[in-house]
């Protein structure tokens, strides 16, 4: 089965373009339910039958695996043996009857306004790298896009005379407002920091790292986890904390739901819904 997993994860990357998480996830789902099915002493593909995955399902949840987990592996699990079954590599797909556990979404930590403010006060503006990580963050809580939508903008998708971000993903386009500050916070790091930093002049990565190259998520997440730190905020500071906390003020101010959901790029209202519970003090 490993020859047909490898094969699923490289057409995920070069023909569907899958992130770099994505596909992290998916391999690494995949290979736990091959060892799984190694240990039955079953290692061709052919050989999965419909019980095989309920059992593979009972021992994920026998040994403490989150709902939420074992539904994320079965969603790797489905679409493997969907593709398999599509370009002929399989006869049957033996996942179709196997429904994912229900689970309840947890809802998402938010910052309060009080510590986003203390938060974004950590970039001090006074050198390249300042302007650049003030404009990250700015941009970032203004949005509400992903971490990995943000470092994927380009210089293109800054319109700076109506206010907006385009953001271009697999999934559609969509054109986000931007705050004054945060604007103003893009235009200083652009004029200012951005055009020292780059080692290449046609380089159109709108973020770019103190090497002149286009910042990771990975290295942008790093980030925020020192400024989170510096600010002394009492939570697990991440960039989806932000996405989190930039939902639930929108809703809180009276944003409609359907404008939020919008902004956020959710294809399932309600995805946004869970934000109406959260608690902004």
């Amino acid at each position: 089965m490993k020859k047909e997993i490898d094969g699923y994860i490289k057409f995920l990357g070069d023909y569907r373009h899958a992130p770099y998480n994505t596909l992290m996830s998916y391999e690494r789902d995949l290979r736990h339910f091959r060892e799984f099915m190694c240990r039955r002493g079953q290692t061709a593909l052919r050989a999965v039958k419909t019980d095989d995955i309920k059992a593979y399902m009972t021992y994920q949840q026998e040994n403490g695996m989150a709902a939420s987990s074992v539904s994320r592996s079965i969603a790797a699990i489905h679409s493997f043996f969907k593709y398999c079954l599509y370009y002929g590599i399989n006869s049957d797909d033996p996942s179709a009857s196997i429904t994912s556990p229900k689970h309840k979404r947890r809802i998402p930590e938010v910052l309060s306004p009080d510590e986003v403010n203390l938060l974004l006060e950590q970039p001090k503006a006074y050198n390249f790298k300042g302007k650049r990580d003030r404009a990250m963050l700015e941009t970032l809580y203004a949005t509400g896009i992903r971490a990995s939508e943000l470092v994927n903008l380009t210089v293109d998708n800054v319109d700076a005379s109506k206010k907006s971000i385009r953001c271009v993903t697999d999934k559609g386009t969509r054109d986000i407002p931007v705050s004054d500050k945060a604007m103003s916070a893009i235009t200083d790091y652009m004029q200012n920091a951005r055009v020292h930093m780059l080692k290449l002049g046609d380089e159109q990565i709108l973020f770019v790292n103190c090497s002149g190259a286009p910042m990771t998520r990975q290295g942008f997440w790093k980030i925020v986890k020192e400024y989170g730190k510096t600010a002394d905020v009492k939570h697990d500071i991440s960039p989806h904390v932000l996405r989190h906390s930039f939902a639930a003020h929108q809703l809180a101010s009276g944003a409609d739901l359907r404008t939020v959901k919008e902004l956020l790029g959710h294809s399932d209202i309600t995805a946004t819904q869970i934000y109406l519970n959260s608690v902004v003090k």
